[in-house]
């Protein structure tokens, strides 16, 4: 019974041995294959790189000479696009005249003139000539609120254009203005604005001439040591003279700018253009021919792959 006991555990230790030498035998495999694998990654790696960096040099000249190319198209095509400047004007008028929402309406019936190249009517309605308004290349309207310019009221817009030359703002700020003012609509308020700001001018007027008159009569009285009324007190008079003319300065004030439309400020002629831009020219077609370039090696590349499988 004993001896049996000890030749089971013999075989067992046996057992285990050659389970451990298994195992140790196994992982050692996968690690050599994982070298294996990990070399053989590495050398096609860098055999990639260097068949990379071979064509690179075979075909450098015609790297660099699309890339010269694609930056001489990109100085050419600058120097030939017409620039652009951008600029606004910010305006305002009366509620009773126009509101923000029908400046704008008129200012995008504009745009779309432009826009199908209606050169004809986009010069007769802005008052300048064809050759100016092809100049003009966008126009928009915005309203301006109160959280961007405070200073301004609700009724203030901005209208803003893209032109090919600064020569013509003077004479398109002109033409928009002139074309907000005199519609038929803007036109009858405008005369019946002005007719009530007269009529008040003359009343007041007229109201001072009678307070002047008074006026002399009192101190006459007083001259002659007599007491005026109570109705007839210099002080009353006088105030009330005071009144009369602060009213008529701001009518006045009213009558100076009766026009539709305030120009707050006018387009700004900026030395610039905004476009085109030198640098992002010559970026562009460097890259451009950098690529192109590139895709053409490739294609190269390809072609002599398919031949030689094909052989």
């Amino acid at each position: 019974m004993h001896i049996i006991n000890v030749y089971t555990t013999s075989s067992i230790v046996k057992i285990n041995i050659f389970e451990v030498l298994f195992k140790k035998y196994y992982y050692s495999m996968l690690d050599l294959n994982e070298t294996k694998t990990e070399t053989e990654d590495q050398i096609d790696l860098r055999l990639v790189i260097r068949i990379v960096i071979s064509y690179f040099k075979r075909y450098r000249k015609l790297i660099y000479g699309l890339s010269a190319l694609g930056l001489v198209l990109g100085i050419v095509l600058w120097y030939t696009t017409k620039p652009t400047y951008k600029t606004s004007l910010i305006a305002k008028t009366d509620y009773t005249y126009l509101l923000n929402s029908e400046v704008i309406t008129i200012i995008e019936s504009l745009q779309k003139l432009r826009a199908k190249n209606e050169f004809e009517q986009l010069s007769e309605r802005l008052n300048i000539s064809e050759e100016k308004v092809k100049m003009l290349k966008k126009i928009n309207a915005l309203p301006v609120s109160i959280e961007t310019a405070p200073n301004y009221t609700q009724t203030s817009f901005n209208i803003s254009v893209e032109v090919s030359s600064n020569q013509i703002l003077d004479s398109l700020q002109l033409g928009i203005i002139n074309l907000l003012e005199n519609t038929n609509y803007v036109k009858v308020r405008q005369e019946s604005k002005l007719i009530r700001l007269q009529s008040l001018r003359v009343r007041l007027q007229k109201e001072l001439n009678d307070l002047d008159s008074v006026k002399s009569l009192v101190n006459e009285v007083i001259k002659n040591g007599r007491s005026p009324t109570v109705f007839s007190d210099p002080g009353n008079i006088n105030t009330r003279i005071i009144d009369l003319y602060e009213k008529m300065l701001i009518t006045e004030e009213s009558i100076k700018f009766v026009k539709p439309v305030q120009v707050i400020e006018g387009f700004k002629k900026f030395k610039l253009p905004d476009s085109p831009r030198l640098s992002i020219h010559v970026l562009g077609g460097l890259i451009i021919g950098f690529i192109t370039s590139i895709l053409i090696i490739l294609i190269i590349f390809i072609r002599k792959e398919v031949h030689f499988f094909q052989e």
